[in-house]
């Protein structure tokens, strides 16, 4: 026979039993020359599984085919063959037409026809097989890892309660050294864990009726018979009959979740006992707006219970019967509770109207709860009202008295100085804005405004002629000038005033390198409000007309403060001078032309 011939059919003498079997055969036959892997036919369902065409494969080796996925598996199967004339079950992997992987066993068997001898290989696709024990190892294993490494105790006992199986939290719990001293240990539950006997019947009793029982809080024993507090969850494992073989669940230890309980317990006693008996009234609000409590305090304070205002429409209908006022409480009272709830807390002052008609002056806080509700807390601040509102009328009327004494002792000065008439109110309103440009406080730029408003009050010890004098002065008579800033001070010190008003007036002639006077200060022994003065009076004198020389102007005042900037003037207060003359366009103000 032509080796052509069997290509085309070598079973074409074989029985038809046979044929029958190899081409209806559900797993993938092929048959090859037994020594060189070349393959002479193959079954439908090698085509199906490896998605050739019969032309594809007739004549060609596994090799051609690339079908084995690992090249030492066909050459461990092909020296089988060689040493052992057959294959039993060789797990290996197989790649289809389209490149998918498929794992499977080869059998195989060398068979003489004719003289001729044949090999006869078997694929049996175990892919799935495969992937279903990886599955099954792969989820036993991520079982056995929960068992051992859950939080929570993982149990079974018997039904007359005895541990059959106990995971490691659970023996931590309890106390045991290992699971086994704890299934050695324990013979009865009832009596070696149960604190309370009664607890296991009423425990029984719940999964009888139920067949679960979830949430089981009770007291039980560790090893060393200390006490603590778990939560059960079971069910009861049963048979085809309904017998309960055994029951499983899980305990967790919640003796500090019970103490805290114990403790929210307390604490809602005691806050409870705190708000009824609260200096200021609280109402406590939910998120439908329902008013659920008013305090004693509240009713108290507006005679309304919680009959009276159920809800905050009425509320608000009751204690704001203005319309338009109403419309703003609650607006602003909309906007509080949404600050409350980011953790701002924003007082609000509403006048209210009491149930007896009597209105009141109410302080409110509001309070966002993490439940949702809303506590709304509520002072009566009427009475400090009022007295607040004296005590300013009263600063009001100090403030107007001040002034007044102030603009007295400036025209005292002016009187007996005419050439410098409007000086100090000038350098009062040069200093004041140089202050508020180094950004200080309101109150320290009322000192200085105040300050550089009377600084020449000294001057009513020197004599007129010397003030008005239009020559040069002569030593003894620079000497009296010289003294002004001590009597001003004498005359302000024993005055009440709210600022170092009397030091600053001392000091407005010091200079920071000690050339100045009265007492030659230097530095940081100047007031700040004494350097701001200073740099006020200094611009003010150069710019202005005296008896003695014509005024200099501006220009002249600058260049005087800049070159002598950091060494007679303080420099912050030089800075803040030259930037409000030359970036805010500052000019001083006349009531005259100047000569």
């Amino acid at each position: 026979m032509k080796e052509s011939d069997e290509l085309n059919n070598p079973f074409k003498h074989s029985e038809d039993k046979f044929l029958k079997i190899f081409y209806m055969n559900p797993s993938p036959i092929a048959v090859s020359f037994a020594y060189n892997d070349c393959f002479l036919d193959v079954n439908a369902s090698f085509l199906q599984v490896f998605g050739f065409k019969k032309e594809e494969v007739i004549g060609f080796t596994s090799k051609d085919l690339n079908l084995f996925v690992d090249y030492e598996d066909r050459k461990k199967a092909i020296e089988l063959i060689k040493k052992r004339g057959k294959i039993n079950g060789f797990e290996t992997r197989m790649r289809c037409k389209d490149g998918n992987i498929l794992t499977g066993l080869l059998f195989a068997d060398i068979i003489e026809l004719e003289e001729r001898h044949y090999l006869i290989t078997v694929f049996n696709d175990i892919t799935e097989y495969k992937k279903t024990i990886g599955d099954l190892k792969d989820s036993e294993s991520k079982y056995r890892s929960f068992f051992e490494n859950a939080v929570e105790g993982i149990c079974q006992t018997t039904p007359e309660g005895r541990y059959t199986i106990v995971n490691p939290a659970l023996v931590r719990i309890m106390g045991y050294d290992s699971p086994e001293d704890m299934i050695n240990s324990v013979k009865d539950i009832s009596k070696d864990g149960y604190v309370k006997p009664e607890d296991r019947e009423t425990f029984r009793n719940i999964l009888a009726e139920n067949g679960v029982v979830k949430g089981f809080e009770i007291e039980f024993y560790r090893k060393d018979k200390s006490i603590i507090w778990v939560s059960i969850n079971a069910r009861a494992v049963k048979d085809e009959a309904g017998k309960i073989i055994c029951l499983e669940g899980t305990i967790e230890e919640i003796t500090k979740h019970k103490a805290v309980e114990e403790q929210l317990k307390y604490e809602k006693i005691k806050f409870s006992v705190l708000i009824e008996n609260a200096p200021f009234g609280m109402v406590m609000i939910d998120k439908d707006g329902r008013f659920i409590y008013v305090n004693s305090k509240f009713i108290e304070m507006f005679g309304y219970d919680l009959n009276d205002i159920p809800d905050g429409r009425t509320w608000f209908k009751k204690a704001y019967p203005d319309q338009e006022y109403r419309k703003t409480v609650i607006s602003a009272w909309l906007d509080d509770l949404k600050d409350a709830a980011i953790g701002e807390k924003r007082p609000r002052v509403f006048n209210v109207t009491c149930k007896d008609g009597v209105n009141k002056i109410v302080n409110f806080i509001p309070v966002q709860l993490v439940s949702g509700m809303n506590i709304m807390t509520c002072e009566d601040i009427t009475s400090r009202k009022i007295a607040e509102d004296a005590v300013r009328q009263t600063g009001d009327r100090l403030r107007n008295a001040l002034a007044a004494m102030i603009q007295a002792m400036t025209l005292m000065v002016e009187k007996r100085d005419p050439y410098t008439a409007g000086h100090q109110k000038r350098v009062s309103r040069l200093a004041r804005t140089i202050a508020q440009k180094m950004g200080l406080p309101n109150d320290k730029i009322d000192a200085i405004r105040i300050a550089a408003a009377i600084h020449d009050i000294g001057k009513i010890s020197v004599p007129a002629e010397i003030l008005s004098k239009p020559g040069v002065l002569s030593d003894i008579e620079k000497k009296l000038i010289m003294v002004h800033p001590w009597s001003g001070y004498d005359i302000l010190k024993d005055v009440d005033l709210p600022y170092p008003i009397a030091e600053a007036v001392y000091q407005h002639h010091e200079r920071l390198d000690g050339s100045g006077y009265p007492r030659g200060l230097k530095g940081e022994e100047i007031l700040l409000e004494a350097s701001i003065l200073s740099v006020a009076d200094v611009v003010e004198a150069i710019v202005s007309y005296r008896p003695y020389r014509p005024a200099k102007g501006i220009e002249a005042a600058l260049e005087e403060i800049e070159k002598n900037r950091g060494i007679l003037y303080d420099e912050r207060v030089v800075d803040a001078c030259l930037m409000v003359f030359k970036e805010e366009g500052f000019i001083f103000e006349y009531d005259h032309v100047l000569a």
